[in-house]
């Protein structure tokens, strides 16, 4: 059993049990580099491991990778098509109106709200503001497996870009997201009065990546990875990980305010 703790690492909480593991699977990775570069196996009395293929090399270094995305990353699911077909596609009169986060990381000066508006065929238009700067987003509500998400694509953007210190705003985020016309997949949930959105961030994004080891990942930068799938293998993937509470950890609510 893997006994977990918390270090603070550049202003986050890393889990010392992934750090603990990263260590032995770089040991482990040198172990492979030296099979291939000497031909022969290492003094098992230095390194207390036996690692004797390629096929070994490629697991530890999709680890190393994984585990460096569990530090880093801090976004929801992002991917280059959408997340949904026609099919499962929902509306809901609730979606709509004008909305404003409980907490977010924005200067207080810069307050941020959101307007959602039912579009043609079921699709809402979202326009994101934090004072001058604003976004346009395409909002589709979906369901996938017993699940409500939401996948939102950039329409347009004032490219203002407000300074938020080290720390990207609400919208900023957004923004990196939906970057490219890349698709965003949140997991949400009506409440009293308003919205939840339910990400996976850090170690709960990997565990969920681990659960399809198939899955094409490209890291982005340091909050977001983009999935390279098609859309029936994201369908399916989110419709695997959807339920489980350990993945979708993190929480945004957005309650609904006057115009």
């Amino acid at each position: 059993m893997w006994r977990a703790s918390a270090l603070p690492v550049s202003g986050r909480v890393v889990n010392r049990t992934w750090l603990t593991r990263l260590v032995q699977w770089t040991r482990r990775l040198r172990v492979c580099l030296h099979l291939i570069v000497r031909g022969g196996a290492p003094d098992p009395a230095r390194w207390a491991v036996s690692v004797n293929s390629m096929a070994h090399l490629k697991n530890y270094l999709r680890s190393l990778q994984l585990l460096i995305l569990a530090v880093l990353l801090c976004g929801c699911f992002q991917a280059t098509n959408k997340f949904y077909t026609d099919s499962d596609v929902v509306a809901d009169s609730r979606f709509e109106g004008r909305f404003e986060p409980t907490s977010a990381p924005n200067d207080p000066t810069v307050p941020c709200w959101a307007v959602v508006k039912l579009d043609r065929n079921k699709r809402y238009a979202v326009t994101v503001r934090e004072g001058e700067d604003w976004i346009k987003l395409e909002a589709v509500l979906f369901k996938a497996g017993t699940n409500l998400f939401v996948d939102i694509c950039q329409v347009a953007d004032s490219t203002k870009h407000n300074d938020n210190g080290e720390r990207p705003s609400t919208l900023e985020m957004l923004r990196r997201g939906t970057s490219d016309k890349n698709h965003v997949a949140i997991r949400c949930e009506f409440v009293e009065n308003g919205i939840e959105g339910q990400l996976a961030a850090g170690v709960p994004f990997v565990r969920a990546i681990n659960k399809d080891p198939t899955l094409k990942l490209r890291k982005v930068d340091d909050h977001f990875a983009v999935l390279l799938d098609p859309t029936d293998r994201l369908r399916l993937f989110l419709a695997r990980i959807g339920s489980d509470p350990a993945v979708f950890m993190e929480k945004v609510r957005w309650v609904r305010t006057k115009q």
